[in-house]
């Protein structure tokens, strides 16, 4: 397991939340297909300009890939 991998499914034993990474693909799909979040995302780029060359879809493709 990679160390990201390894601390995020810390955290979610800490918060009680595990269930959300063993349905990590539900989730994801369901985020990825969310104009609102979309919206956030696009929002959050303009306001930071460290974000504004990332895409959405990046985030949700390496969430999937570190999750796997």
């Amino acid at each position: 397991m990679t160390d990201i991998k390894e601390a995020i499914w810390k955290k979610a034993e800490e918060r009680g939340t595990t269930i959300y990474i063993e349905n990590r693909k539900k989730h994801l799909k369901d985020i990825s297909e969310s104009e609102d979040v979309v919206k956030i995302w696009n929002s959050y780029k303009e306001k930071y300009p460290y974000a504004k060359d990332i895409e959405f879809i990046a985030i949700i493709n390496t969430l999937r890939n570190v999750l796997e």
